[in-house]
């Protein structure tokens, strides 16, 4: 996952940079408070994610709060590999879970699950990851 205007070869440094600008103009042009990251396993699960946290990073610089959201490549509304996804989550909560102002949410648009098993996904995910504060959750529906 590399979002418009960002490239694989960006370092840390120049996706801050970027992003520096788009957060400014965010606030300075629209009055926002947050902005929501997309993330995938291939996006965090790789060499990537040192570097694309600079948007992150940049966006918690400015004051701003911050929500990453998985979103599945195979466009079916289910998560594409459940061991990636969790590892992806790990990770991401090991990195930014005691910022207050990081909000996470387990699953963009979640439209291929029935709805006792978009429950028992959820679940397993807030039981995985029983000390992120509930109120940093966000569970689409």
């Amino acid at each position: 996952m590399i979002p418009t205007g960002l490239t694989a070869g960006d370092s840390y440094d120049s996706v801050r940079s970027k992003a520096d600008g788009i957060i400014s103009g965010f606030q300075q042009q629209l009055g926002a408070n947050t902005v929501r990251l997309p993330i995938n396993p291939q996006s965090v699960n790789s060499d990537w994610w040192g570097r694309y946290k600079g948007a992150a990073d940049s966006a918690l610089s400015h004051g701003m709060k911050v929500i990453f959201g998985y979103w599945e490549a195979n466009k079916d509304g289910k998560v594409d590999d459940m061991n990636a996804w969790n590892t992806m989550w790990d990770k991401v909560i090991s990195d930014y879970g005691s910022n207050g102002n990081v909000y996470f949410e387990p699953m963009n648009e979640p439209f291929g699950y029935s709805l006792n098993d978009w429950v028992s996904l959820c679940s397993s995910w807030l039981s995985r990851h029983a000390s992120t504060p509930r109120g940093r959750i966000l569970i689409s529906g």
